[in-house]
């Protein structure tokens, strides 16, 4: 089951990433673009060039566990940042459930989220 607990590491993949990669797509691109384990039991978020759809990688006891979302309209709204990096889960829950942006309908909130962390 797919969890989101303070206690991960979320990885942001800051390029855009072709949704139709998989588990080992997406594992290649933890290893050799992020240069982090797939197995270390950190999360990893994946995001397209649209923006509209997210997938979340994460290895538990047992194999691994894929979150897809596809947004019906609008697009997230992402940090801006130079490399992969670290989220807090605060933020990882934002982008997820709150970052949504309808056409010219910006949610704010978000951006202020981005701003007390650090980011843009």
């Amino acid at each position: 089951m797919f969890s989101l607990s303070s206690t991960f590491r979320y990885y942001f993949y800051n390029s855009s990433t072709d949704m139709r990669k998989g588990f080992d797509g997406l594992c290649g691109l933890v290893h050799t673009e992020i240069g982090r384990s797939p197995v270390s039991g950190e999360v990893f978020i994946f995001v397209n060039h649209q923006r509209d759809k997210i997938k979340m990688l994460h290895w538990e006891q047992g194999g691994f566990v894929l979150y897809y979302k596809r947004l019906e309209r609008g697009t997230f709204e992402l940090p801006i940042v130079e490399r992969s990096m670290i989220l807090t889960q605060k933020i990882v829950i934002y982008i997820c459930f709150y970052a949504i942006c309808p056409k010219y309908n910006y949610i704010y909130a978000i951006k202020y989220v981005f701003m007390q962390n650090g980011l843009k």
